[in-house]
């Protein structure tokens, strides 16, 4: 049996950028062709991957100045 994998950096970040180019996409097609359901479940998920994607930069930032300070 496979043991379970936690992601790693790297892996959160390409997801969470996977997520928004495709959202994005969604964004740019709702508008093109005037959907208004889907511009809005686009724009839904467009601000909830960025809101995730900024707290986890901002975590790994405060991770990077603590780790960069000697104690």
């Amino acid at each position: 049996m496979g043991k379970f994998h936690f992601p790693d950096a790297e892996e959160i970040m390409i997801g969470n950028l996977m997520i928004f180019i495709s959202s994005f996409c969604i964004l740019m097609i709702a508008l093109i062709l005037q959907l208004d359901v889907l511009l809005l479940i686009a724009i839904g998920i467009f601000y909830f991957v960025l809101l995730v994607f900024v707290l986890f930069m901002f975590g790994f930032g405060i991770k990077l100045i603590k780790d960069s300070i000697y104690w």
